[in-house]
């Protein structure tokens, strides 16, 4: 991982975003609809956290490492994605392990 950089965690079940001490549950982000008051409260305390990082880190546009589980299907995984690039992340680095 980038140092510094935040993490969106991805696991079964659950979507873990520590830079803003928040945890979800995957079916949050597959049916945004019917999460419309906690997808708006990610999305603002994303960008509320962007806005406090250095000019010099936000230069080629926030970055944030993607860390999946192997079990995670790529829809869940596409769905927390597509909802922190909706937040102002616009660089994803995706991380895997040997393990």
């Amino acid at each position: 991982m980038v140092e510094g950089a935040p993490s969106l965690i991805v696991t079964e079940g659950k979507v873990s975003m520590p830079f803003i001490q928040k945890t979800f549950a995957t079916n949050v982000f597959s049916d945004p609809q019917s999460h419309s008051a906690e997808i708006a409260g990610l999305k603002q305390a994303s960008k509320d956290f962007i806005a406090r990082l250095p000019a010099s880190e936000r230069t080629y546009g926030p970055l944030i490492n993607v860390v999946a589980d192997k079990n995670v299907t790529y829809k869940n995984l596409y769905d927390a994605v597509k909802v922190v690039r909706e937040s102002g992340f616009e660089t994803l680095m995706f991380v895997t392990s040997e393990k």
